[in-house]
């Protein structure tokens, strides 16, 4: 398997996990969680703590964002040198 199609094959599974429903409300429940306590928290090292949370949350759907990107770009490469050939 060439890195193409690996990561071809990598945005596939990314895309899947991003448009599940079971993942989608796990992120929407573990975010609005987070975001209670902090918003009701009144000691500052919780608080950051609990920021902290909020920005790994965020840094996990956005790198399976990227990696998703990526996935449709190498499949748009595979389908140029697949319908050009390799050496046109």
């Amino acid at each position: 398997m060439t890195d193409l199609n690996k990561e071809a094959e990598k945005g596939n599974n990314a895309k899947r996990i991003i448009e599940d429903q079971a993942f989608l409300d796990a992120v929407s429940n573990v975010t609005s969680a987070v975001m209670f306590e902090w918003e009701n928290e009144t000691k500052t090292a919780r608080r950051e703590e609990l920021w902290l949370h909020q920005k790994v949350i965020k840094s996990v759907v956005n790198n399976l964002y990227y990696a998703m990107e990526n996935g449709e770009i190498a499949k748009n490469k595979l389908d140029t040198i697949n319908k050009k050939g390799f050496f046109n």
